[in-house]
C-alpha cells in the first residue's frame, strides 16, 4: 500500500487550533502572573478550572472544557511541546475534515471522556492513592494522545519524517508514543491523567467511528431541512389540490405536477429564443 511523506513542518496557523493554542498561552501566562503576586491565587485556578473530580461532580461543571488550556507555570518546555504536537496533528485533522467538525471531535471527546473518567474516580477509585478523586488533571495530554490516535487511525500509512533523520509510520508513532506516555505516568503515579487520557481516546475513537463524516451538526442541518422541504411540498400538495377543485367549478382545466406546481398548458408555454416580449 503506498504511503505518503509528510514531512515536520508547522502547518498553517489558523481555525480552531490557533485559538486553543493562544488560550493556552493566555492562560499559562495569567497564572504566571498571579503566581508571583501569591502561590494560592494560582492554585486556586488549577483548583478551580483544572479538572478536579470530586469538585466536578460537586457541581464545577466546566472543568471537561476548561482543563485542556490549565498547564503547569513551571512547566514551559512541557507547554511548548504540548502546543506543538497539539499544533501539528490538530491543524492536520482540521484541514481535513474542517472547523465544524474538529471543534465537535475535540468538544465531544473532551467532555464525554473526562466525565467518564472523573465519576469513576469518584465512584470507584475513592482509596486509590494515585487515582482518588481529589487530585487535578491538566494540560493538553490527553487531547494530544486523541489527535495521534485519530491520525494514526484516518492515515495509518503515512510517513512522518522529523528533521530528516527519522522516518516513522503514523501508527508506529503513535503506538511508541503511547508506551511512552503510559510508562510516564505509571512511574511518576499520575494514574490519574492516564486514566482521563484513555477514557478521552475512546470517547473520540468512538466518534469517528459512529459520528457522520462532516459531524453533528451539518447532519442535523440537513435532517432539519430535508423535513422542513417535505413539509412545504406536502402544504403546497394540499393547496394544489383545492386550486385544483376550484378551477375544475369554473369550468377550467389545469394541470398539477407531482410537487404540487402548476403546469402551464402547451400554448402559454413562452419560447425560450423568443425575446420579443422583453420590449
Amino acid at each position: 500500500m503506498a504511503s505518503n511523506t509528510i514531512p515536520f513542518a508547522l502547518p498553517p496557523f489558523r481555525g480552531l487550533v490557533k485559538r486553543i493554542v493562544l488560550a493556552a498561552l493566555a492562560v499559562w501566562a495569567v497564572t504566571f502572573a498571579l503566581s508571583l503576586i501569591s502561590s494560592e491565587m494560582a492554585g486556586l485556578v488549577y483548583a478551580k478550572f483544572g479538572l478536579v473530580p470530586q469538585d466536578f461532580c460537586s457541581g464545577l461543571l466546566w472543568q471537561p472544557l476548561t482543563y485542556p488550556l490549565v498547564s503547569v507555570k513551571q512547566d514551559i518546555f512541557g507547554l511548548l511541546l504540548s502546543l506543538l504536537s497539539f499544533w501539528f496533528f490538530g491543524s492536520a485533522l482540521e484541514s481535513e475534515r474542517g472547523i465544524r467538525w474538529f471543534g465537535e471531535f475535540i468538544v465531544f471527546s473532551s467532555v464525554t471522556g473526562s466525565v467518564v473518567a472523573a465519576v469513576l474516580s469518584r465512584l470507584a477509585f475513592e482509596n486509590s492513592p494515585s487515582l482518588r478523586p481529589s487530585m487535578v488533571v491538566l494540560g493538553l495530554g490527553p487531547l494530544n494522545i486523541l489527535l495521534l490516535l485519530a491520525f494514526a487511525r484516518m492515515h495509518p500509512e503515512d510517513e512522518l519524517v522529523f528533521n530528516f533523520i527519522l522516518r516513522m509510520r503514523a501508527k508506529y508513532l503513535a503506538a511508541i508514543f503511547i508506551l511512552i506516555y503510559v510508562a510516564s505516568a505509571m512511574t511518576t503515579g499520575h494514574r490519574l491523567d492516564l486514566l482521563v487520557a484513555v477514557c478521552v481516546s475512546l470517547a473520540g475513537l468512538a466518534f469517528l467511528r459512529f459520528a457522520p463524516y462532516f459531524g453533528f451538526r451539518l447532519h442535523i442541518s440537513e435532517r432539519y431541512y430535508r423535513i422542513r422541504n417535505a413539509q412545504q411540498i406536502r402544504k403546497r400538495r394540499r393547496a394544489a389540490k383545492k386550486f385544483k377543485v376550484y378551477m375544475n367549478q369554473q369550468g377550467k382545466d389545469v394541470s398539477i405536477d407531482s410537487s404540487g406546481r402548476y403546469i402551464k398548458p402547451e400554448e402559454e408555454r413562452r419560447d425560450p429564443n423568443d425575446r420579443s416580449w422583453m420590449n
